[in-house]
């Protein structure tokens, strides 16, 4: 088996394709969540039968049991569209405070502007 020595950290990428990196990725778990969003419909509609009729007559307990694992299934998959929901906030969030100069140049310009309000405020 050959192993491939490609690494993420020999060139440095741009902005742009660093979020384009990070869109892409986003994308392709909202697919696999997808897929298991499709798996476990089958897996319920399996359970249920076509003409909702439980064809493998299933005792109370063991449909509460289904239950719970649907239950647990969807607070799973809410917690990982919330952590991608957060992924594109962040995302947004970068581009709206994009601007030609860097955050260190805008704390610099912030602090001489303060400096120079308060100058006349304190005699030393």
């Amino acid at each position: 088996m050959k192993i491939k020595s490609e690494s993420f950290y020999e060139e440095p990428i741009s902005k742009e394709e660093a979020v384009a990196h990070l869109i892409k990725a986003i994308a392709l778990e909202e697919e696999a969540l997808s897929n298991l969003v499709n798996t476990e419909t089958d897996k319920a509609a399996a359970f249920v039968g076509k003409n909702l009729d439980f064809p493998t007559g299933p005792s109370t307990s063991e449909i509460i049991q289904f239950n719970h694992t649907v239950i647990q299934f969807l607070d799973s998959l809410l917690m990982a569209e919330w952590l991608l929901l957060k992924k594109i906030d962040m995302l947004t969030g970068m581009q709206d405070f994009h601007s030609s100069y860097s955050p260190i140049d805008k704390h610099r310009t912030k602090h001489k502007q303060r400096t120079s309000q308060n100058d006349d405020v304190f005699d030393y």
